[in-house]
């Protein structure tokens, strides 16, 4: 899909065939990673695994070097930017550029951990410290970067370590697909927890329950308002019947029912994970979660950010660990080799461990962001009241305008958890001003 109404996207491993006479538009696949996915799982040894995950890793990443403009990596200091980085690192006899950004607010600076690791693989490191203005600067520039609203706030940073790369190479290596590959996120085990809890719950037990849930006044209760959502998506999920609705459920930041009260035109027929069907049972619940974020969040979300970010400064991104070799290896191995005993990427920290001491990579994950919701509330605020306001949404009719001006409130009095929610409507409402 797209924004525009009889507008689609080519699919990804699909091409199409327009008959300008005829006026007929054919759309041919070639590729479908389910294919790997749905073969026999390997039976194959943890080193063996491993030996091959790193053969792979190697040929890829040198295969990603090959350029007649200077390279660069991004460095992050996490477990996939840094076995990138070491591994090129050890197969070039020259210094490789690495590249990070550093922000003063402590909690998203990963300056640190990655100026450790770059130390220790003996890169040429370059970092840069962005002011607060640089960052909040960028925000008027997204719906010009993007083209199409786009809901993910960590591409501000991206944009940032583009342009500080720029100014040395024509190309740079982004480590996206580490966690979509070899199960990094906590919400595969989140969400093979719910769907083990639903198989082994009697129906009749989840209707009743899904029929309570409503009655119950959350927002009203002090200790539990800020998390009324979960609680609707609870209801959903009860009320849902197989793992595709559930999968999908917890990947929306807006239930049906917050989607039905602010969109008049609200259609709850589009699923994300329409292909879930097409998994077999040479799967598990992770390795099918895996299969669907590697075609959905990844094409959609994570793709689309690095490469427009990236090409907003006239920089060329490349993903060494899209290579087709790895997932095609790793989708065939039995999910217990990428989460093990509650470890996620088990495989490739293990790998990473090999070429950087464990203390320099062992922490909790962070994902590449910054405070943008502090911002809202204070420096930015100005923002939610230029967009979300009655004159404004009354020049579509889209969007509920009381609805709408309520979250915004609500999110400015902190009463409810609803940040994500806010920055997608903003989002929204700025790409449609500076477009339509």
């Amino acid at each position: 899909y797209t924004i525009f109404k009889n507008t689609f996207k080519v699919q990804p491993g699909h091409y199409i065939i327009i008959d300008v006479e005829g006026k007929k538009v054919e759309e041919i696949k070639y590729y479908d990673i389910l294919d790997f996915y749905n073969k026999p799982k390997l039976k194959i040894e943890e080193e063996e695994a491993l030996a091959e995950v790193d053969r792979i890793f190697t040929s890829a990443f040198q295969y990603r070097m090959v350029s007649d403009v200077p390279v660069g990596v991004f460095l992050s200091g996490g477990y996939d930017s840094s076995i990138v980085s070491a591994i090129l690192q050890k197969n070039n006899t020259q210094k490789i550029k690495t590249f990070t950004i550093g922000f003063h607010e402590e909690k998203y600076n990963e300056a640190p951990n990655a100026k450790k690791v770059a130390d220790y693989i003996g890169t040429d490191h370059n970092e840069y410290y962005c002011t607060t203005k640089e960052a909040q600067d960028i925000f008027p520039l997204l719906a010009d970067i993007y083209d199409e609203p786009f809901g993910d706030s960590s591409g501000i940073p991206t944009t940032l370590v583009s342009r500080f790369a720029r100014k040395q190479v024509t190309v740079a290596l982004s480590a996206d697909g580490g966690d979509e590959i070899f199960a990094g996120y906590n919400r595969y085990y989140q969400l093979n927890k719910v769907n083990n809890a639903f198989s082994k719950t009697p129906a009749a037990m989840r209707s009743l329950i899904a029929n309570i849930l409503p009655a119950v006044p959350f927002k009203h209760l002090p200790i539990i308002k800020r998390r009324a959502a979960a609680f609707e998506k609870l209801e959903e999920i009860l009320r849902s019947g197989d793992a595709n609705t559930i999968a999908d459920t917890l990947s929306k930041h807006y239930t049906n029912k917050q989607l039905a009260k602010l969109l008049p035109g609200f259609n709850p027929g589009i699923h994300l994970y329409n292909d879930v069907g097409k998994i077999n049972s040479e799967n598990d619940y992770i390795n099918t979660m895996l299969a669907m974020d590697f075609k959905t969040y990844m094409v959609d979300d994570i793709l689309v950010k690095v490469d427009r970010a990236t090409m907003s400064v006239g920089l060329e991104g490349r993903e060494p660990l899209l290579d087709h070799r790895i997932i095609e290896f790793v989708a065939q191995l039995p999910s217990e080799l990428k989460y093990k005993d509650g470890n996620k990427k088990y495989l490739l920290k293990k790998l990473a461990h090999s070429y950087i001491p464990k203390h320099l990579l062992d922490r909790p994950k962070t994902g590449f962001g910054l405070p943008v919701y502090e911002w809202l509330k204070t420096d930015l605020k100005y923002l939610l009241f230029e967009y979300i306001n009655e004159e404004q949404l009354s020049k579509h009719n889209f969007i509920n305008t009381k609805n709408a001006i309520a979250l915004r409130d609500e999110f400015l009095r902190g009463n409810y958890k609803n940040e994500t929610q806010i920055w997608l409507l903003l989002m929204f409402q700025m790409w449609w001003n500076r477009w339509m």
